[in-house]
């Protein structure tokens, strides 16, 4: 918007370039949260257990509910065989889990939406979803570890 005064008659600064700025700083810190949750995903894959099924859980800080969405998808493409994940995150001093399968898992016996329902107390909170993808959002971020622990011990049963 140039030639906007900023109500003095004097003509302020280019408001375009600072707007392209902000959204450039956007797609650089969306594209580093990615590398960052690619860049574990390794680690996290070693950790995977076999509950009839492929099973991670994880902790990955940082992410968005859409961050969490594609961490799902690289753990699912990077997984031997058809699995599910629990992921636990904090973001904004947020907690938020998600729960996700591929069909394969939920035929096995994993629900998604049962998950998070049993977990989400730890975080003061509450939400749900479909056998395949849940989610819940908290109060107590201090929890997250003792949910993920609960979804580890809920689903080695």
């Amino acid at each position: 918007v140039r030639g906007s005064t900023r109500g003095d008659g004097v003509v302020g600064e280019d408001v375009t370039e600072n707007i392209a700025t902000i959204k450039d700083f956007e797609a650089k810190r969306k594209a580093n949260k990615k590398m960052a949750a690619e860049g574990s995903i390794a680690e996290h894959l070693e950790n995977m257990v076999n509950v009839g099924y492929p099973l991670i859980v994880a902790r990955i800080d940082g992410l968005d509910a859409g961050g969490l969405r594609n961490a799902w998808d690289i753990l699912r493409g990077r997984m031997p065989e058809p699995g599910a994940c629990v992921i636990g995150t904090i973001n904004n001093a947020n907690p938020v889990l998600m729960a996700a399968a591929t069909d394969e898992a939920v035929a096995a016996g994993f629900n998604a939406g049962n998950v998070i329902k049993a977990i989400a107390g730890n975080i003061k909170g509450g939400g749900g979803g479909k056998p395949t993808m849940a989610q819940a959002g908290g109060k107590d971020a201090a929890g997250i570890d003792a949910a993920l622990d609960a979804a580890r011990e809920l689903l080695a049963k």
